[in-house]
């Protein structure tokens, strides 16, 4: 499964966002219509979610919502974040792989 979890509040604005299997985005106008058109659609799973700004946790507090709420994950993307390397160190003591994007950065692992 592929989840994308994005902080950026432009995420939505896009040109053809990916949002993966799952979505959790930061609340906007912009991610929250896309968000609705995804879930109109039921094209995402449903524990796809909008969080609202002051409540969203940062990337560990964020993985772990993932991690919880989507087990099978293969690969989460972070959109708007930033790798330090505490998080860097965290991730590749788990096992993780990390790749880099253009505007944050993705784990992936293997799901048996």
């Amino acid at each position: 499964m592929h989840v994308v979890v994005a902080f950026s509040p432009n995420y939505g604005t896009a040109d053809a966002p990916e949002l993966g299997n799952a979505f959790w985005l930061v609340e906007s106008p912009a991610n929250r219509a896309i968000a609705e058109q995804k879930w109109k659609a039921k094209s995402t799973d449903p524990n796809s979610a909008i969080l609202k700004s002051g409540d969203a946790p940062d990337v560990e507090g964020m993985f772990a919502t993932v991690d919880l709420h989507h087990p099978n994950w293969s690969r989460v993307d972070f959109i708007g974040a930033s790798l330090t390397n505490g998080l860097e160190y965290l991730f590749r003591d788990a096992g993780f792989q990390i790749a880099e994007l253009p505007s944050g950065f993705a784990l992936t692992r293997q799901v048996l």
